[in-house]
C-alpha cells in the first residue's frame, strides 16, 4: 500500500465527522487498492458493507484481486427477500446492484441500522437525477 493510501485510512479512522468519511480520488490512483484496505479492517461488529456494484467489470476484478477473502455473492433481483434480509444482517461485505438496493431501501426490507457502510466507487459520474445520488440522499 502507498503511503497517501495509509494517510487517507488514518484520516478516516481518527477523525470520522459524525461516523462518516468521504474520499473522492482521481482515476489512476489505485481505487480498488484503497478499497479493499479498509475493507481488511472491517469486523463483523460494525455491521453490513454494501459495494454499489460498478458498472465497469474492471474495477470489479480488481477489487477482488486486492480483498481476500472476496465478498460474498452479489446481491441481487435474482435472491428472494428473505435471504436478501438474513444477508444484510449477517455483517459481512457484499456487492449490491443499484436496483435492489433502492428496492430494499423504499420496502424496508433493509435494515439501515446494520449497514456499516456503502462504498460508492463511481461517486464521480452521478447526476442529480442518478441511482447513486438518490441512494446517497436516501441513507442521509
Amino acid at each position: 500500500m502507498l503511503q497517501f493510501h495509509e494517510h487517507i485510512i488514518t484520516e478516516l479512522l481518527d477523525d470520522p465527522q459524525n461516523g462518516s468519511g468521504l474520499v473522492v480520488l482521481s482515476s489512476g490512483l489505485f481505487l480498488p487498492r484503497l478499497i479493499a484496505a479498509i475493507l481488511l479492517l472491517h469486523t463483523p461488529s460494525q455491521g453490513t458493507i454494501l459495494i454499489l456494484s460498478p458498472h465497469q467489470p474492471f474495477f470489479k476484478s480488481q477489487l477482488l484481486h486486492h480483498f481476500h477473502p472476496n465478498p460474498n455473492p452479489e446481491i441481487s433481483a435474482d435472491l428472494p427477500s428473505h435471504y436478501r434480509h438474513s444477508l444484510y444482517t449477517s455483517s459481512n461485505v457484499f456487492f449490491i446492484t443499484p436496483r435492489i438496493l433502492i428496492v430494499d431501501l423504499l420496502t424496508s426490507k433493509l435494515p439501515t441500522s446494520q449497514i456499516a457502510g456503502i462504498i460508492i466507487p463511481t461517486v464521480h459520474a452521478p447526476t442529480e437525477t442518478s441511482i447513486e445520488a438518490f441512494i446517497v440522499h436516501r441513507e442521509q
